[in-house]
């Protein structure tokens, strides 16, 4: 809510897709959408409510806009310029669904694919599963979907006591004082300046399937080895 207009809560992927059946795309879309509750959400937080609500309608048309450029001649700047303004419409949270797609023929058979949604929906890994979900739709495969709704994770939610979540973090965390700084640790000698660098290091293609490989056998994201591996890092040195 404070940072509606900045853009930093919308997500885009804009892809050339060739030889695409244009209504089984969409069919492939709305179905997804009728199986996912979350698709199908929107966001009340003013009026006489009391508490932002996460409200879930029965039945949505998928946003599925189709755009014929295969005469102009100026589409690299005109896809950017399309795909801009997707990104600063934004979403009206109040307004569901929150997302939408654009579809730009190209050519006989290429199209320009802009896919825009709100971040609260979903994060990087459930967007990656919803496009694996409407892929097997569009080939005519049902998804083998999970055996628990999101309602039920909704009210497992609200059984949650946050005291007892707080209580316990306080009481890990006891006995820090001050933030956890690796530059503290280190030794520095006393003709040496102060100051920073920078230093680089490039994974190749083998290196990078390795470590996708294990981030996917453990259930996390890239971005969490990342993460893992600051925090072995800075309890190595303090």
């Amino acid at each position: 809510l404070f940072e509606q207009q900045a853009g930093d809560y919308i997500n885009q992927l804009c892809v050339s897709v060739d030889g695409l059946e244009v209504e089984r795309f969409r069919d492939a879309w709305q179905a997804a959408m009728d199986a996912h509750d979350v698709l199908r959400s929107s966001f009340v937080w003013d009026g006489e409510v009391q508490r932002p609500l996460q409200v879930i309608h029965k039945d949505l048309t998928v946003p599925f806009s189709v755009l014929d450029w295969r005469e102009r001649s100026d589409v690299p700047q005109a896809l950017a310029q399309l795909a801009s303004e997707q990104r600063q419409q934004g979403f009206d949270l109040q307004a569901a669904p929150l997302l939408r797609l654009v579809l730009v023929q190209l050519a006989a058979q290429r199209y320009q694919l802009i896919y825009t949604s709100h971040h609260i929906l979903m994060d990087g890994w459930s967007n990656s599963q919803l496009l694996g979900d409407v892929l097997q739709r569009y080939h005519g495969q049902a998804p083998v979907l999970g055996g628990g709704r999101y309602r039920d994770y909704i009210q497992w939610l609200a059984r949650q006591d946050g005291q007892v979540s707080e209580d316990f973090w306080k009481a890990q965390l006891a006995s820090f004082e001050e933030p956890t700084c690796l530059a503290k640790a280190l030794i520095h000698s006393a003709g040496e300046p102060a100051g920073q660098g920078e230093y680089f290091l490039e994974l190749d293609r083998e290196r990078t399937a390795d470590l996708q490989q294990f981030a996917r056998r453990h259930k996390v994201t890239a971005n969490t080895l990342v993460q893992a591996a600051w925090l072995l890092l800075l309890q190595r040195c303090t």
